[in-house]
């Protein structure tokens, strides 16, 4: 019975977790725009925020 307990507390601790990262992004100010650059180089990449993404006011880059 109480390791049922601990295995039902534990899931409810990750769902939890999983549940606060979707409602807490970490963008700064009001940003809510992530952008998905799929097989770009890096250096592609830090001119297309350079550029691009962060004066145009995109929250991040996944």
């Amino acid at each position: 019975m109480a390791g049922k307990l601990a295995i039902i507390f534990g899931l409810a601790v990750v769902c939890a977790t999983i549940v606060h990262g979707q409602h807490d992004p970490h963008f700064v100010g009001n940003r809510t725009v992530m952008v998905h650059l799929f097989e770009w180089r890096w250096n592609d990449i830090a001119e297309e925020c350079e550029r691009f993404l962060g004066p145009y006011g995109y929250a991040g880059v996944q």
